[in-house]
């Protein structure tokens, strides 16, 4: 199975990631940064952010399944720095 595990790179993510890949799946990750770690697990890697509609969809087409796990954790930053991923990136898109 082809799957998109967005914030592949992180904690959550990174976790989900290697059991889809211990399952036999086909893994993408959409992330901001390469991740040597997911590179070693083999996992094809995209970089972009949530909030732009065209790196999510280009990330989105060839998968059957998404895991859409990216956001801004913690308690340190900008509104902004938590509205644009954990908002905007959760938007609905025509």
């Amino acid at each position: 199975m082809n799957v998109l595990v967005t914030g592949g790179g992180g904690f959550l993510g990174k976790a989900i990631v290697r059991l889809l890949v211990e399952q036999g799946s086909h893994v993408t990750s959409l992330a901001r940064s390469y991740s040597a770690d997911l590179a070693a697990l083999g996992v094809n890697q995209q970089q972009g952010d949530i909030t732009d509609p065209a790196a999510v969809s280009a990330a989105v087409a060839r998968n059957e399944l998404v895991f859409h796990v990216a956001a801004k954790a913690g308690v340190w930053g900008s509104y902004d720095d938590y509205y644009r991923p954990n908002v905007l990136g959760n938007a609905e898109r025509d």
